[in-house]
């Protein structure tokens, strides 16, 4: 390969692959023995060609030449039958665009008919075809996905990703571009955030990136909920997932208000009311029911056993001993009790107990 190197970086090395780099006014300034092939025009004595002159069409060329500076991609045709080529940006280790490259397959040789020439290019071949047939596989995943090498740079994402976050398409190629830069952009764009609240969610997220964390669930601007999952491959690769948990949560939101309701409607109820579920874990009281066994909000909770609830009571109020006891003895059994309890020699309770159907 000719020319200088620092102009290469990014640029494919397929054994199969030809590939020419252009400064940014678009002369050639490297090539591998591959282009010589594909590009005669390279090995000509004289001054360095350009793009132009390596194309069949020299406007298009120039246009799609412009748009790699841009940080876009496309195809150049070379014309006399010779196909086309990719036209790609071409960047530095920080990844701004330093100029363009091409690549195209080299032409196959001429003792062979419907194959590569050698076993390199068989492999190769070979490679491409995996590679293609993965992306193929995770571009059908209904998740969206994302890859970032070991530096923490964009190496791929499947068209859920790019549905999510479509400006990131729009950018252009964004592969190398690193995940801070990428996610700072796409925090840019949630008007819904002050500077101070992106702030915290970038250094929030990279945090947990860096410690292997859990995200927590997030809501974009759309109404979307995500649960994002990070798993980190022995060869450094960070693989993120996006899973659309809107239904999960909308119900859930649904439930709590519905439960919120409930909670006032039973609050509201003169009678001194407590209920647990089919395994006898607690699942609903009113302040009614507070009061009568004097116990605080905090020593009730969904969940709690029923022999926890009911030692707590019983060493509170002795009374009970001889009084609701009896009504606890039938919820452990899921069998129906009514009786009249006396309090402490004053109040008098009638204490009925219902199993509910499942």
């Amino acid at each position: 390969m000719s020319g200088p190197s620092d102009h290469l970086s990014g640029i494919v090395r397929g054994l199969s692959q030809a590939v020419v780099a252009f400064d940014r006014a678009g002369s050639a300034i490297a090539w591998n023995d591959a282009a010589q092939t594909v590009f005669g025009e390279l090995a000509a004595p004289g001054a360095a060609p350009t793009v132009e002159a390596l194309a069949g069409d020299e406007g298009e060329a120039r246009r799609v030449f412009d748009a790699a500076l841009g940080g876009g991609t496309g195809q150049v045709a070379l014309g006399s039958g010779r196909g086309a080529v990719d036209c790609l940006p071409t960047r530095d280790a920080a990844g701004a665009v330093i100029g363009v490259h091409w690549v195209a397959a080299p032409p196959l040789a001429s003792n062979t008919v419907g194959g590569p020439d050698t076993a390199a290019d068989t492999e190769a071949a070979d490679v491409r075809r995996r590679l293609d047939l993965l992306s193929d596989a995770l571009n059908t995943m209904d998740d969206a996905l994302s890859i970032y090498d070991g530096d923490d740079r964009f190496v791929f994402g499947n068209e859920s990703f790019f549905r999510m976050y479509p400006f990131l398409r729009e950018r252009g190629d964004i592969v190398g571009h690193g995940f801070e830069e990428l996610l700072r952009f796409s925090l840019a764009r949630d008007l819904s955030l002050t500077e101070e609240e992106r702030e915290h969610y970038v250094q929030r997220r990279l945090e947990a990136r860096r410690n292997g964390a859990p995200i927590p669930e997030r809501q974009v601007p759309d109404g979307t909920w995500y649960l994002v999952k990070e798993t980190y491959s022995p060869n450094g690769l960070t693989v993120t997932t996006r899973l659309d948990i809107t239904a999960r949560k909308q119900t859930e939101l649904t439930l709590a208000a519905t439960t919120t309701v409930l909670q006032v409607i039973l609050d509201t109820m003169p009678n001194p009311l407590i209920a647990f579920d089919k395994d006898n874990y607690l699942v609903a009281w009113n302040r009614g029911f507070e009061a009568l066994v004097e116990l605080s909000p905090g020593d009730l909770t969904v969940g709690r056993p029923l022999v926890g609830v009911a030692k707590d009571i019983i060493r509170r109020v002795p009374s009970t001993e001889s009084g609701i006891k009896r009504m606890f003895r039938a919820i452990a059994r899921r069998g129906g009790v009514e009786f009249e309890w006396e309090r402490e020699g004053s109040e008098i309770y009638q204490v009925i107990g219902r199993p509910m159907p499942d």
